[in-house]
This record gives C-alpha cells, structure tokens and sequence, in this order.
C-alpha cells in the first residue's frame, strides 16, 4: 500500500484543520494570556509605563499560543488522524472486494486504546467477511458441479429417446426437454466461469 493511496481519497472535501480557524484559536488564546495583566495594572497603565516592552509582551504572548496550537494540532493527527486515514483507505479496499487487509495494532494487548479496539474489530470483521466469501465460492461452485451429473443422465436419456420411435407430440416433449437441459448445463457453466473470475 503506497503512501499517496493511504493519505489520499477524491471523494474527501471537507477536511478537519480550517487555517482561519487555527488563526483565530492563536489570537485567542494570546488575548486571553495578555488579560490578568491588562487587569491587574489596568490596560492605560501597562500601555504608558512599559513602552515597547508591552509589544514585546503581546509577541511572547502569540508565539507562545502558536506553540501551543501547533502542539494540540500535532498531538490531535498523530493519535487520532492519521489512524482514521488508515482506516478510511483499509475499509475502501474491503468494499472493493479485497479480503486480505489487515491492520496492526499499535499498543500491546493491556494497553489499547480506543483506536487499538477499533482496529481489532475491523480485522475480525474482514476475517468473517473472508470466510463467508469462501463458502459462497465453494457452494457455487460444489452445487454447480454436483447439478452436472443428473443433467447429464437426463440429457443422454432424452438423445436416447429420441433415437426411438414416438408420436409427434412425445417427439415434441422430448426436443423441449433436450432444449431445457441445453438452456441449464449453459447456465452452470456461466455460474462456474463467474465463479472462478471472482476468485481470480
């Protein structure tokens, strides 16, 4: 599975970190460290005694929420994300019809997580949604074969009536039986070709 399959799917247009909205969490967040000291020597007070410091003040202030931001930001696609991502791309491949994806988990067997939890019951889900695959392949195509053997008998027992002399309406009813089973030994022999496409 390539990097750019992973993380990459067209039908995704609404994505979960809004650039605006980062911007306005940072000036929020400075705004809000900068009010105990504008209460506490009033706002007029700390403009006109502390000169350019106060500049300075309000630039810690934005860098430090900007610190802060990028860390919620990173903390929030490692742990959560990309892991979604994974799932999203693993969950694709199954509705495609690929049964043989399997997703690791991330933690030891004490220490899961929701996301472990989840990853765990995905790749029993695939495991169940493989096996009912199988039987479904191995049913088709032990009915199909097992359907070959009495439409045979039945098959030579009409070309051997038909060898005998009969009425025209016998004649009739023996042709449409031949046709019949011309129709189904068609019919099983499509259901085993479609068969074998879809386990290829």
């Amino acid at each position: 599975m390539r990097k750019n399959e992973l993380y990459f799917d067209a039908r995704i247009t609404r994505r979960y970190f809004s650039l605006p909205a980062f911007i306005f969490f940072v000036f929020f967040l400075a705004i809000v460290m900068a009010l105990p000291a504008g209460f506490y020597g009033g706002f007029n007070l700390i403009w006109e005694n502390s000169g350019p410091y106060v500049k300075w003040y309000f630039v810690y202030c934005i860098v430090v929420a900007l610190l802060i931001s990028v860390v919620l930001s990173l903390e929030k696609y490692l742990s959560f994300d990309r892991h979604i991502k994974t799932l999203s791309s693993a969950a694709k491949k199954v509705a495609e019809g690929d049964f043989s994806v399997y997703l690791p988990i991330r933690h030891a067997v004490n220490d899961m997580d929701y996301i472990d939890t989840l990853f765990m019951d995905f790749n029993t889900m695939v495991e169940e949604l493989g096996s009912i695959e199988t039987l479904k392949n191995d049913f088709a195509a032990n009915v199909s074969h097992e359907l070959k053997t009495p439409l045979a008998v039945i098959q030579n027992y009409g070309q051997l009536l038909q060898s005998t002399e009969l009425t025209a309406a016998q004649k009739e009813y023996v042709d449409s039986i031949i046709e019949s089973t011309h129709r189904l030994a068609s019919l099983i022999f499509n259901i085993l070709k479609l068969n074998k496409l879809e386990s290829q």
